[in-house]
């Protein structure tokens, strides 16, 4: 019988969400409660993580490079000599803390921690999960809104004045509680009146940041919830758990896809048909070490219309997966990957019948450097007859008509 002892027991495992070499700040969540309940006995600090936020905020952080979307080792150690630099953060739905780091400090992250098959019993409470959907949706579309909420993704696609779809509801970790209230606005109203789907294309807080600031009644209210099987940490085993406990017929959890026989992780895109009609397509990736290639997108196909909701995806997933399935005479609208930056090399090779009209750009204030957007990627759609639209320099939503 396998036994669950994976690690040393002196260590404590954290998940990298963000990780920004330049301006040395690193975003950790804890592997699961049981993690944070041994620190939380460590640090002494009675602290209710059902509650409150459990993200550690590092800032001036002075060790290695990290990979986002990797869990890592930490011993004990290094846990209690950092503990006394703890601040308890007040204003945010997803930090808790905060630690106050200098080049003395040397390494804090151990080994990188992957998981086998002896394993999963760790992960998110395991449910059977299929590579798509066992239904399709009640869904029409008349546009597509792009919501200004700074660098982050939130996409509804509406019909005769009804929110119907949702792609992604996420907007940048360092957002204040405030704020999110304030981005929220009528949503909540809105969606327990409409009852929509929502597609989730990974977890990444940028992606999900708003399902912890919406209200309960709006959780119950989604007709159907689509996202990857086992969320990766605290955070997000919260936000999906919401949908487990007040709705758990709407959760759907998909796994990725089996790389080829000869590979052991793939970055091509399987796709199936979100509606009778053929006119949502919804991707799923291959299994992949990177959470951004390994995640679900959805195209919306028309008459004379095309839109892609690319999430983080790669721009050789977008060219090689989903354009071939968008090869006939429509405008042509791109959502455009990763808010403007990183997505690998550029490459899109469109069908000539395409006519290219906007590539949105859902961003706002950030602290990469360089900043998001990166300058290469407008140039590289500009130059393709892309129409680049910057929903921060727009000020407000951005439509795009079906």
């Amino acid at each position: 019988m396998l036994m669950p002892y994976y690690y040393s027991q002196e260590d404590l495992l954290f998940y990298v969400e963000k990780f920004d070499k330049q301006s040395r700040v690193v975003l950790i969540d804890f592997f699961d409660s049981n993690e944070f309940g041994t620190f939380n006995e460590m640090a002494q600090l009675n602290y209710n993580w059902e509650k409150r936020p459990t993200m550690i905020e590092i800032r001036n952080y002075p060790g290695r490079s990290l990979r986002e979307g990797v869990t890592y080792r930490v011993t004990r150690e290094t846990v209690l000599r950092l503990i006394p630099r703890l601040q308890t953060v007040e204003e945010s739905l997803v930090i808790g803390f905060r630690i106050e780091l200098n080049f003395e400090d040397g390494e804090v992250f151990g080994l990188s921690k992957t998981f086998n098959i002896g394993e999963q019993f760790w992960k998110w409470p395991f449910t059977h999960a299929e590579t798509e959907p066992d239904q399709q949706l009640p869904l029409s579309s008349e546009k597509v809104i792009v919501r200004n909420i700074g660098q982050g993704s939130w996409n509804e696609i509406t019909a005769e004045g009804d929110v119907k779809l949702i792609f992604d509801i996420g907007t940048l970790w360092s957002t204040k509680a405030s704020e999110i209230v304030r981005l929220i606005g009528n949503r909540n109203i809105e969606y327990q009146r409409c009852k929509p789907s929502l597609i989730l294309s990974h977890w990444d807080v940028d992606h999900y940041h708003f399902l912890l600031g919406l209200e309960d009644a709006t959780i119950t209210s989604f007709f159907r919830f689509i996202t990857r099987a086992h969320p990766p940490t605290l955070t997000a085993r919260k936000a999906a758990g919401r949908f487990r406990i007040l709705n758990p017929t709407a959760l759907i959890e998909l796994a990725p896809l089996p790389p080829p026989p000869t590979l052991r992780n793939s970055t091509a895109l399987g796709y199936s048909y979100l509606t009778a009609s053929r006119d949502y397509i919804l991707f799923n990736s291959c299994k992949n070490p990177s959470r951004n290639k390994c995640a679900l997108g959805l195209a919306i196909r028309k008459n004379d219309k095309a839109v892609i909701f690319s999430g983080d995806y790669d721009y050789s997933q977008v060219s090689d997966h989903i354009l071939p399935l968008l090869n006939f005479k429509c405008d042509h609208y791109l959502i455009v990957p990763h808010h403007g930056g990183k997505a690998g090399s550029f490459v899109y090779k469109h069908s000539s019948k395409n006519r290219l009209q906007e590539a949105v750009i859902s961003v706002g204030k950030n602290p990469y450097k360089p900043p998001h957007p990166h300058s290469g990627n407008i140039n590289d759609l500009r130059s393709i007859g892309f129409k680049v639209i910057r929903t921060d320099y727009k000020g407000s939503d951005h439509v795009i008509p079906l």
